[in-house]
């Protein structure tokens, strides 16, 4: 079950990817054909139209199309098993939510979760989804962190990828009530760059790491 959910969920990706460079190509050239009607929208400043706005809610949504023609099962900003603290020591724990996550036919079996990022965010926030991605405690075979960026150079690359590593320095200051053990789970990393219209997960690694 692994392999083929893992080959439907790739699928799903790549037809994610190709229509969302196809709608930013038509909506900032004119051309492009994408199979959606979703659009990026606007940003507005006194009235004025202004740049295009990119976000994680575009990749979620696109997402979800293209899930729906694989016939699987999920739920949006499901609620985590686990118990999370990301503030301080002092903060609460409680429970988490994962953006979307893949489920049988009545929502109780789960088989990947997925979280969505627009742009580059601070270390924090790759933190927290990576936490929650790599834990043990939390029900899914397959784990996902799926990223569209504006672009993209040499520094965003070594930038993202020393992002996505910054969990273990939240659980060495405590931070986090990060459990270093439950760290296990591989988490699954696409991204792609609009203005490069294309994905360049491989570029994204630390200097001297393949």
């Amino acid at each position: 079950m692994k392999e083929s959910l893992r080959k439907d969920i790739e699928d799903v990706i790549k037809a994610t990817f190709d229509d969302m460079l196809k709608i930013y190509k038509l909506q900032t050239t004119g051309e492009g054909v994408p199979e959606s009607k979703l659009r990026f929208p606007y940003k507005y400043k006194n009235h004025e139209q202004g740049k295009l706005r990119i976000s994680e809610q575009e990749l979620r949504s696109l997402f979800v199309e293209k899930l729906q023609n694989k016939g699987l099962y999920y739920n949006i900003e499901a609620p985590t098993m686990g118990d999370y603290r990301f503030e301080n020591t002092e903060g609460k724990v409680r429970s988490g939510n994962f953006d979307l996550v893949i489920c049988d036919e009545t929502g109780k079996e789960r088989y990947a979760l997925i979280e969505f990022k627009g742009l580059n965010p601070d270390k924090k926030c790759y933190a927290k989804d990576y936490w929650k991605l790599q834990n043990s405690q939390e029900q899914g075979v397959l784990r996902y962190f799926l990223q569209v960026v504006k672009s993209a150079n040499d520094n965003t690359y070594e930038n993202i990828a020393k992002k996505k590593d910054s969990i273990k320095e939240f659980a060495q200051n405590k931070a986090f009530n990060v459990n270093i053990n439950d760290l296990k789970e591989q988490v699954i990393y696409r991204c792609i760059s609009l203005d490069d219209s294309k994905e360049i997960t491989d570029e994204i690694h630390l200097p001297n790491h393949p």
